[in-house]
């Protein structure tokens, strides 16, 4: 007699007069088969048992027997997904998918305890699939548990996330204000700038940059904040929008304000000029395949063996021109923008190096070189 849970065969208990499962402890009673019906069934098992211990060798008894009767029906359930275990898992996976993108939020600058919390569960539920699978292949009871309990713990976090989440929409202050209200910066960095209008959602000051969201706003905030940004000086090379503005002040630091109709916030960037320190130039690597350019004033951004990224100081357009055309006569002519050589940009390839000529407002002059294979 097979089991009506996970079709496995099973044992016969004489004395308690009933069918018993080895698998999932499924009791069946004699009661209700008539006597024989119930010679039938007995029959059946013995027979079973019979076979199985004439395929592996008599020695091997009727416990090798039950040994593989029980493996035929563990290899049933690693096969035998019920209905509701497939939907039970395409739900689990769907739920992994979409935790995904809040995770991706513990990644970014600042804490974020929304993200850490979807990773979390992420990492759970990951699990709680692993061991439900497990548990079908070799019904290990604990694994079965194990995954229950998993599952458990993501549904009481869905709470714990919603409820975080609730915390940072109305100020909790989750970038600079670990849970306390938001405030904005006495010093350094954006504190000489206009308060933001609305409600301050989120404040962030790090070395030489700025950053800060407000929601509650509209477009004649926006306006009026745009207007009081150009009255405290931030008003150089501005390029102005219905939705943006930038531009910088007498010391070249950059602001960017964009104003997000669909939630009715605004966010501003403010990011340091560039500090100009004495000329130096990395003889090594892909910049040593470039021209050296002329200049007693640079800024290093990024170095290494196959990058190299640097700021020159006090070049004029006649210079920046110079340098381009030094630049395709070395052989960086696979893909230049003729139409934009004497304007700002000049972009060529040599082989598997890649340059890009930039002369910048306050004439600095910015070249990346790297190497790529696209």
């Amino acid at each position: 007699m097979n089991c009506k849970n996970c079709n496995a065969v099973m044992r016969v208990d004489t004395e308690k007069k009933v069918f018993v499962c080895p698998y999932c402890d499924t009791v069946e009673p004699f009661e209700g088969l008539s006597n024989q019906a119930l010679k039938e069934e007995l029959k059946g098992i013995v027979s079973e048992a019979i076979r199985d211990a004439n395929q592996n060798g008599l020695g091997a008894g009727m416990g090798t027997a039950g040994t593989n009767s029980n493996a035929k029906a563990g290899e049933h359930r690693s096969k035998g997904l019920k209905a509701k275990d497939v939907a039970i898992l395409i739900l689990q996976i769907f739920f992994c998918v979409i935790l995904l993108f809040p995770s991706i939020l513990v990644f970014e600058d600042g804490f974020h305890a929304v993200g850490l919390i979807a990773l979390i569960q992420l990492i759970l539920m990951i699990v709680s699939i692993a061991c439900k699978l497990k548990y079908r292949k070799n019904g290990n009871k604990e694994l079965k548990k194990l995954s229950g309990l998993c599952a458990i713990v993501v549904a009481v976090l869905v709470f714990v996330w919603f409820g975080v989440l609730m915390a940072e929409e109305n100020g909790g202050g989750v970038i600079g204000g670990s849970g306390e209200e938001v405030v904005w910066p006495a010093q350094g960095m954006g504190s000489e700038l206009p308060v933001l209008p609305g409600t301050l959602k989120r404040a962030y000051s790090g070395k030489d940059s700025f950053n800060a969201t407000s929601k509650n706003v509209n477009a004649k905030d926006f306006q009026a904040y745009v207007d009081a940004c150009k009255e405290a000086g931030y008003k150089i090379d501005a390029e102005a929008g219905n939705t943006e503005y930038l531009a910088y002040d007498e010391n070249d630091n950059k602001l960017k304000i964009d104003y997000w109709a669909y939630s009715n916030e605004i966010n501003l960037q403010l990011s340091e000029g560039i500090k100009l320190e004495s000329f130096q130039w990395y003889d090594q690597g892909v910049a040593a395949q470039v021209p050296k350019p002329t200049a007693e004033k640079s800024y290093t951004e990024q170095y290494s063996k196959d990058h190299y990224e640097v700021y020159v100081g006090d070049v004029t357009r006649e210079e920046f021109v110079q340098y381009a055309e030094e630049c395709i006569r070395a052989g960086f002519d696979g893909r230049v923008h003729k139409d934009e050589f004497y304007g700002t940009k000049v972009l060529g390839e040599k082989d598997n190096l890649h340059i890009s000529i930039e002369l910048q407002r306050g004439r600095i002059m910015y070249i990346r070189i790297y190497e790529s294979d696209y």
